[in-house]
Order: C-alpha cells, then sequence, then structure tokens
C-alpha cells in the first residue's frame, strides 16, 4: 500500500469529524462519539470529553470575531461559515467516494 493511501486512510475518521463538527460546533462531543472514539483508548476518549466541556460555544467565537465591528462584518462572516462548510462537505463525499471506489473503507 503507497504512503499516500496509507496516509489518506489516517486522516479519514478525522475528515468525518471536521465534517460533523462544522455543522454545529455544539455537537462536538457527539461527532466525536460518532466518528473517531472507535479508534481511541478509554483514557483518550475521557479526555477528548474533558477538552470538549473547555471549548467555547459557536456564539463565543462568533462574538469574539465581530467585536466591535457593524452588523455587515457579522454578515460576512456568517456567509464565510457556510462557504466553509459546504467546502468542507464536497471534500468529504470526495473522499468517500475516493475511498468506496478502492474498496477500503472496511480494514478489518
Amino acid at each position: 500500500m503507497s504512503e499516500l493511501t496509507v496516509e489518506r486512510l489516517r486522516n479519514h475518521p478525522s475528515v468525518q469529524l471536521m465534517h460533523q463538527f462544522a455543522i454545529n460546533m455544539t455537537l462536538c462531543q457527539a461527532s466525536y462519539d460518532i466518528t473517531l472514539s472507535k479508534h481511541h483508548s478509554w483514557i483518550v476518549r475521557k479526555l477528548v470529553r474533558i477538552a470538549t466541556h473547555l471549548l467555547a460555544s459557536r456564539d463565543f467565537i462568533l462574538n469574539a470575531i465581530i467585536i466591535g465591528k457593524g452588523s455587515q462584518y457579522e454578515h460576512e462572516v456568517m456567509h464565510a461559515i457556510t462557504r466553509f462548510i459546504g467546502v468542507a462537505e464536497q471534500v468529504f463525499h470526495r473522499l468517500q467516494r475516493i475511498y468506496e471506489d478502492k474498496n477500503i473503507l472496511n480494514l478489518s
């Protein structure tokens, strides 16, 4: 198996996590549970649970970005986030098709 293929396989669950996380940051823990938790030990899963409790909310982050700026800037930020989510979904689905075509989704 080529080094590039191995790297793609290694990153595939991470791509799933980013895709799930970008849709709604408040679902971070659920996204992790669905995608990456099965690849981690008990201690790592517990540490991720602690880390997700320390994450700032989406509203807090958005307010920090737009503080002192007008509503037009808020609209631009929201538009950029929406575009990012769309692109992330496209990347995820393209990678999914590649993995399906190469029959490398099931490694067990």
